[in-house]
């Protein structure tokens, strides 16, 4: 079952409540669960956690994912001595157990935004999962070949300039098929979800900008990761962290291209390929370096790594 669709059911609370202590066999070097036993042996093949309990900050708990294919809340809470406050050993319980789809009268069967759309399966497949980062990347996929593909052959040729590095760019990768590899794809970090769109046919491009939207209960998500991130948080702060995404990406689906971007005419000059066939020892590392991608430093051809820690950048010379 996908992730997002457990999240949404223990959040829906469609569960089966159990809150039975068990006997656990944690992993050698972990204290991650590997097995338990409740009605038979259940060997564990994924465990995600620990999140942090709800009862004290000692308290631990995981989404467990059984062989066979069954998924358990788990529960780990310390026994404590009397006398020196210190833990002696782990009690378990088997808190409740997602229900399956034939287990629910109307299963929520498709990730969101998947049903009918076969460009953001395929993008998903090709990334391992979906966000609105990726489809912050179709949409701008969508709207570049429209915008290029009125006036221009792009079998011709097409190159795209991205300015952030998140998942958006492996949506521009899988559906335009300009990849860093094949060098028609560059990437500039300047953190915006800027794309520039050119047609290799006569060197008309097209840009287009995020615009300042704002998500649907921004601040709260903001909030409960800021929480995560002191490693704080609870499976039900997750679980509502990844609704709330499968909610963005929904909101996100139902929008024109128009209404997330800005878009203009830009003058830019496609991209040309490197020759990647020479290459040059660095004479301080002995490294085999693309000679376009050394510096000179004290009259050396230097990789950049080593130009970095040897010298101040008012020495070097780039090439």
């Amino acid at each position: 079952m996908h992730l997002g669709r457990v999240f949404r059911r223990i959040l829906n609370n469609d569960l089966e409540v159990i809150q039975r202590g068990i006997e656990v066999e944690v992993e050698m070097g972990s204290e991650k669960p590997a097995s338990f036993h409740w009605n038979r042996d259940h060997e564990i093949v994924s465990a995600l956690g620990p999140f942090q309990g709800d009862l004290s900050d000692h308290d631990a708990s995981y989404l467990v994912t059984t062989a066979g294919n069954e998924i358990f809340l788990l529960y780990a809470t310390p026994s404590r001595d009397a006398n020196n406050e210190e833990a002696r050993h782990t009690q378990w319980i088997v808190e409740s157990r997602v229900l399956r789809d034939d287990e629910l009268m109307g299963w929520d069967g498709e990730d969101p935004g998947l049903l009918g759309n076969e460009h953001l399966k395929r993008v998903s497949d090709y990334h391992g999962h979906i966000c609105p980062d990726l489809v912050i990347g179709c949409k701008a996929v969508n709207l570049g070949l429209n915008l290029l593909g009125k006036h221009d052959d792009l079998q011709k040729g097409l190159s795209v300039v991205a300015q952030n590095t998140t998942s958006a760019v492996d949506a521009i990768q899988c559906l335009t098929g300009c990849t860093l590899g094949n060098q028609r794809l560059v990437v500039r970090d300047h953190g915006k979800h800027t794309y520039t769109f050119i047609s290799h046919q006569n060197s008309r491009a097209v840009e287009m900008r995020l615009k300042d939207i704002s998500y649907p209960d921004q601040e709260i998500f903001l909030a409960l990761e800021q929480t995560l991130q002191k490693q704080r948080g609870t499976l039900y702060q997750i679980a509502r962290m990844q609704v709330m995404l499968d909610e963005w990406i929904e909101w996100l689906l139902s929008m024109e291209e128009e209404d997330i971007f800005r878009a203009r005419e830009a003058c830019q000059i496609p991209p040309h390929p490197e020759s990647f066939s020479k290459y040059v020892s660095c004479p301080l590392c002995h490294d085999p370096v693309l000679a376009s991608r050394t510096v000179e430093l004290h009259g050396h051809s230097v990789c950049l790594s080593c130009a970095q820690w040897n010298d101040t950048p008012q020495d070097v010379i780039w090439h």
